[in-house]
């Protein structure tokens, strides 16, 4: 079986073939036209120059006859047409002398010379005539007349007219026959032309067909290859943020059980020694008191880890309540007006959905409070059969999702944590005009990640 490579080079030599013969008949064509039109200004020459030959006889004609009507009559109203027909017939010779000189083949050619000296003669014998007659020599004039030197003039040139009116003919017919073949051959060669255009399109529209089978096939590989990697991606980048979920909760757990109760025992046994100390040992009960005031900052400390790595307000009591005590807590800071519109109980979310919308909430307040310097900031959260809605308004600077977009970790994070779970994401912004956050992630059913932390 052929490669693809030379597959498309036959194609590529089978349309430059088609293409080189379309060239050739057309141009075959175009000769053919060339020879029509040159056949049919011939044949049209031709016609006129037959009827300047019957016009050259016919004006010598009349002035024989214009000649012989002064010679019988004596009336000099004879003259001034003869005159006039000997003017035209010389005119008519000198055109048919000048077309013979440029375009008769020699046969021709030489017959319109003895055409031209026969004419000369017949108009010298002509007027011959007449100056005798005006001079008074009557009897001259008529016996030149009657002699019919002039009448075997006129036959001899009629005769040879003919000839040339024949032979013309002839020509014409000839090039009225080369003209039909011409026509003929045009006729063909549009045909033909017409039918490898037609062969040329089939072929054309059934490679495009081909082609464009093959690149739909090839774009539906490449968008399931994209579907699948986007999957896969999405499936990662859920299955990362369970184990980073997971690993603070386990976190959280251990530095509650461990550090818990390290900080619990040591706090009682320094209590313990500071509660045997007597008023003489004040060094030793000032050192003691400093412990135990670290000891409570240690477990402030780890209080405040512990609640950063997994709050226990949100594994306890659900996530309208974390999200208000957040919410409440970072606009204390910010110095924010606070607008918060949550149900009257907290939805009924699998820990997972719970985890995602906290998260979102929390990054989001962390941009607000970093960038946004907003004055107001409004939360709303909204469950219904299908999922959850958030949004989340301020009125601060804004900013052009466009660019932030491609540059900005934090709403791509956000972005990707709801995308991963079937969830939407929008952001809508202006500069200078405050920034809303859309979010809205269904229910799914999810493996409960909850780790039971309790505050000490």
């Amino acid at each position: 079986m052929p490669s693809k490579k030379a597959y498309r080079w036959r194609w590529e030599i089978v349309l430059a073939g088609c293409i080189l013969l379309s060239v050739s008949i057309m141009m075959v064509s175009e000769g053919g036209r060339q020879r029509l039109e040159q056949g049919f200004n011939t044949a049209l020459e031709t016609q006129r120059v037959n009827a300047q030959h019957g016009r050259l006889i016919h004006r010598l004609d009349i002035a024989e006859s214009d000649q012989r009507g002064y010679l019988i009559s004596a009336n000099p109203l004879y003259l001034a047409p003869y005159e006039k027909s000997i003017a035209e017939a010389r005119a008519e010779l000198r055109s048919l002398s000048k077309f013979y000189a440029s375009h008769g083949h020699p046969a021709q050619t030489e017959r319109m010379n003895l055409v031209a000296k026969l004419v000369e003669e017949k108009i010298a014998e002509l007027d011959l005539s007449l100056r005798w007659a005006k001079s008074g020599r009557w009897a001259l004039a008529k016996d030149l007349v009657s002699s019919n030197i002039g009448k075997s003039k006129m036959d001899e040139l009629r005769t040879l007219v003919e000839e040339m009116q024949a032979s013309e003919r002839a020509d014409a017919e000839r090039y009225v026959g080369d003209w039909r073949t011409s026509l003929q051959l045009s006729r063909v060669g549009v045909g033909a032309v017409t039918a490898l255009n037609i062969v040329l399109l089939i072929l054309l529209i059934r490679w495009l067909k081909r082609e464009w089978g093959r690149s739909e096939k090839r774009q539906e590989s490449l968008d399931r290859v994209v579907r699948e990697r986007s999957s896969q991606l999405r499936a990662l980048a859920h299955h990362l943020q369970d184990v980073s979920e997971l690993e603070k909760s386990r976190l959280a757990r251990e530095m509650h059980d461990t550090l818990g109760s390290l900080n619990t025992a040591t706090k009682m046994d320094v209590s313990w020694v500071r509660g045997k100390l007597g008023p003489e040992q004040g060094v030793l009960a000032e050192k003691l008191d400093r412990a135990l005031r670290n000891i409570d900052q240690g477990i402030q400390i780890k209080r405040q880890i512990i609640e950063g790595l997994r709050p226990s307000t949100l594994s306890n009591f659900g996530l309208g309540t974390a999200a208000r005590e957040l919410a409440e807590q970072i606009a204390e800071q910010a110095g924010w007006k606070l607008q918060l519109d949550f149900p009257d109980d907290d939805p009924d979310l699998s820990e997972d959905s719970e985890i995602a919308l906290f998260r979102i909430l929390q990054e989001a307040f962390t941009n607000a409070a970093k960038h946004a310097k907003a004055t107001h900031v409004r939360v709303s959260i909204a469950c219904e059969s299908g999922g959850c809605s958030m949004e989340i308004e301020d009125d601060g600077v804004g900013f052009d999702p466009k660019v932030v977009h491609t540059q900005g970790h934090g709403l791509f994070g956000m972005r990707q944590r709801l995308e991963s779970r079937g969830g939407r994401f929008e952001i809508i912004s202006t500069p200078f005009r405050g920034t809303k956050l859309l979010v809205y992630l269904p229910f799914a059913a999810t493996a409960p990640l909850r780790a039971d932390i309790k505050s000490d």
